[in-house]
This record gives structure tokens, sequence and C-alpha cells, in this order.
């Protein structure tokens, strides 16, 4: 339910026009993630690329780097208030009313679940389960709000388009609410370039291990590898050519940017 409450949000976010949304703008600094960023803004490169976007470029091997041109998507960005590193950019007083207060109680909420699976995953390890909490403080994570507009299916399968192409987090992990549309795929860590549909289910969230995780435990916990794709039609699809808007609300987990002791 609560989910469903920020995600009306975010639309009412994304449906505004495009100068309101620049009212808090993405600084240029791809360091700063804070902030609105318009469709085409963002792109992914990695060297780790999915077969179909390998088999598409222009002939190059499983080891070249790939650059996917654009990604189709917008998004906004905030995390704590007290990140000074880091501040948040938000929307002047009566843009969106309550939308402030509603980012920050869900990174909240969000942090207490991120300490939830910090602890269960240490206990699956046999470590103390405090070990990994001690070093997220809450302080240098990242909200997102993702909007994918609707699109052509045909224009996906080009491999300068996408809604965002193959790559992984370089976090510790993220905590993923994603709509009924789909298109969320992960990496099969037996067969690479094989790609997985994740179907959406009512009321859960999807967890992705990111880098720093598969580096801590020294590849015990691989990273989860990930792509949004052309969704599998439905019945109620039929013959339509578009896929519809997509909206999903990825919170990404970091390490403190200092010893706890510290802090």
């Amino acid at each position: 339910m609560e989910y469903l409450k920020k995600r009306l949000l975010s639309k009412k976010l994304f449906d505004l026009p495009p100068e309101v949304k620049q009212l808090a703008p993405h600084p240029p600094s791809g360091a700063h993630h804070r902030g609105y960023s318009a469709p085409g803004r963002e792109k992914v490169k990695q060297f780790r690329t999915d077969r179909v976007d390998i088999d598409d470029a222009q002939g190059a091997k499983p080891d070249d780097e790939v650059e996917i041109l654009r990604d189709m998507k917008e998004s906004f960005e905030s995390g704590s208030e007290r990140n000074e590193g880091m501040p948040n950019i938000w929307y002047p007083d009566g843009v969106i009313p309550g939308f402030k207060e509603s980012c920050l109680d869900f990174y909240w909420t969000l942090y207490e679940t991120e300490k939830h699976i910090l602890r269960a995953i240490a206990v699956g390890l046999g470590i103390e389960e405090e070990f990994f909490v001690q070093y997220h403080s809450g302080g240098d994570n990242q909200l997102r709000l993702l909007h994918y507009p609707s699109i052509e299916r045909a224009l996906l399968k080009h491999a300068d388009s996408s809604r965002i192409p193959s790559h992984s987090d370089f976090c510790t992990l993220t905590i993923l609410f994603q709509d009924s549309v789909g298109g969320l795929e992960v990496e099969d860590q037996h067969s690479r370039g094989k790609f997985i549909p994740v179907a959406p289910i009512p009321s859960s969230i999807v967890v992705n291990a990111g880098d720093f995780l598969m580096r801590w435990t020294n590849d015990v916990i691989l990273s989860t590898v990930h792509r949004v794709r052309t969704p599998i039609p439905s019945e109620n699809d039929g013959d339509a050519q578009d896929i519809p808007d997509r909206y999903s609300i990825p919170y990404v987990g970091s390490v403190n940017d200092s010893d706890p002791a510290q802090r």
C-alpha cells in the first residue's frame, strides 16, 4: 500500500510539463546524484553486456565495451537530508505538495528494510548479525523514482536504444519496486548472455546484490546483472505495437563514506 501511494506521487511528478520538472535539475556533475534528469540524459556503459546487445553492436566481441547511446527513461533522485556531501535538490514550495516529505519518509522506511536484509545476509554467511549494518549508517544511500515512457516495441530491438541496458549496480544492494508492466530481466549466472524475465509480483520487492557486496563476500554472493527490455506480451496486448509507460522505484544501499566510529 505504501509503495502504491509513492507510485501515484511519482506519476504525478512525471506528468508535469518538462519546464516544471526542470525546476529541480540534476547537476551537470555525474557525481551529484540528486534532482531530476530528463529522458535521454543518462546512459549506462559497462564491459559486461548481454549477447543481444553484442550481436547488434557491429560485430563486437563479448569482452568488448558496448555503449548504449541513450536510456529511454527519466528520473528523480533524493537521499538523506544529513548527507552534506550530496545535498538534496527539491522543487519549490507548491509545485508538488508533500513530495519532499513523502520521499524522505519512504527513504527511511527502506533504510530499515535494508538493515533487515543485511542482517539476514550476515546470518546466512555465518558472521556476526550486525557486521554489515555497522557500515551502513543511512546517510549515503539513494532513492530513485523512475519513469520509462511508452515506446515502440520495434525501437527496443536496436542496439542504440534501450529502456536501460544490461549492467550491475556498484552498491551493496538495491531494493526495487516495479509496477505490473514488466520488462525487468536478470542474467543467468550460469549462462552469460542469457536473461530471465522477472515477472512482477504484487506487494513484493526485488533485491539485487551489487558489485561491492560481491567483492566484500569474495564472490560468494554475485552481483546481479540486469536490464529493462521489451516485456513479455500479455493476452490483453493483442497486436499493440507500443509498450506502455513503466514506473519503478529503486533504493540503492551503499556503505558509509567514512568509518562508523568517526560518525
